[in-house]
């Protein structure tokens, strides 16, 4: 009896310890979340205006890509409707073909109405084109189109990758816990 307690002792700890890790990550996520908003919109004026008008926006503000051969892209973000947080997501890529290096940009979604946003939620926005085709340039945000209600804006942070690959389209899913 002695021994089972100790079990559940023991996987209780682990479970707050993981509890714990998880709260420090969504707060450091959180925290460049902001960062990364209050960034963009002193870059790009009508980014502000736009995500104030939207139905939701999920807010990825580191997200990475690299390859050599094989490739692939991923980051996480803070997803906001009516402009409160609701969740977080992921996004994600892979890649193959003629590729080489890395790059980081900081990508913004865009939801124009509630049934583009269900459709995020649902996992079923995906994108054809990959991110590095999709730079935009500061003051972009006011004169952006959307596509089947979603917007995406990828803001360059740095790095180089050529490549010709065929691959996966980016897939953006909400994360467990949403």
């Amino acid at each position: 009896m002695s021994q089972i307690l100790s079990t559940l002792k023991n996987l209780a700890s682990k479970f707050f310890s993981l509890a714990q890790k998880e709260a420090s990550v969504l707060q450091t996520l959180n925290a460049e979340v902001q960062a990364v908003l209050k960034r963009l919109q002193a870059e790009d004026p009508g980014l502000k205006e736009l995500l104030e008008k939207a139905h939701a926006y999920a807010v990825f503000p580191t997200v990475g890509k690299a390859g050599l051969v094989l490739g692939g892209s991923y980051g996480r973000g803070a997803v906001y409707e009516r402009g409160k947080l609701v969740g977080y997501a992921t996004i994600g890529q892979t890649t193959i073909g003629v590729q080489v290096g890395g790059i980081t940009f900081s990508e913004v979604l865009v939801f124009e109405n509630r049934q583009a946003f269900e459709r995020f939620k649902e996992g079923g926005v995906k994108f054809a084109a990959g991110a590095a085709a999709v730079l935009v340039k500061a003051g972009a945000a006011g004169q952006a189109d959307y596509e089947k209600g979603v917007l995406a804006l990828a803001y360059s942070k740095g790095g180089m990758l050529l490549e010709a690959a065929i691959g996966s389209p980016d897939s953006v899913a909400p994360a467990a816990g949403d």
